[in-house]
């Protein structure tokens, strides 16, 4: 099974992430906001135009986050 998400890697990647500067700078629709993840106490930067939060994702853990979320539905 694959290691769990980090919230605390994610939440230091975001600090530095310049696309994500960018983002909160221009939005670009975006409602980007910090929000406490479930069962942790580390907010994360999130989207929440959908009416849903949607963690933002440095680009240097896109790939293991997806990978973890499909494999969570075809093992």
């Amino acid at each position: 099974m694959p290691n769990p998400i980090n919230y605390d890697e994610i939440a230091k990647s975001q600090e530095s992430d310049l696309e994500l500067q960018n983002l909160i700078s221009n939005p670009q629709g975006l409602q980007l906001k910090k929000i406490v993840m479930p069962n942790s106490n580390i907010p994360l930067f999130c989207d929440l135009s959908t009416g849903t939060a949607r963690p933002y994702i440095p680009k240097e853990y896109r790939q293991r986050i997806f990978s973890q979320l499909h494999n969570m539905s075809h093992p």
